[in-house]
């Protein structure tokens, strides 16, 4: 999962002092991406 990836990518260039920051800020995009991505679907189901 490219998700995934990210979130540990940022998780990392945050550096380990700063872990719960990125925590929650992959926590944070994760859940954004998701609901962009939930809505997406919705909305293509709904133009059909």
């Amino acid at each position: 999962m490219s998700l995934a990836v990210i979130a540990i990518l940022i998780f990392f260039s945050l550096g380990v002092e700063d872990y719960r920051i990125g925590f929650f800020t992959a926590a944070g995009l994760i859940l954004l991406i998701s609901m962009c991505y939930l809505f997406y679907q919705k909305e293509r189901k709904h133009s059909r």
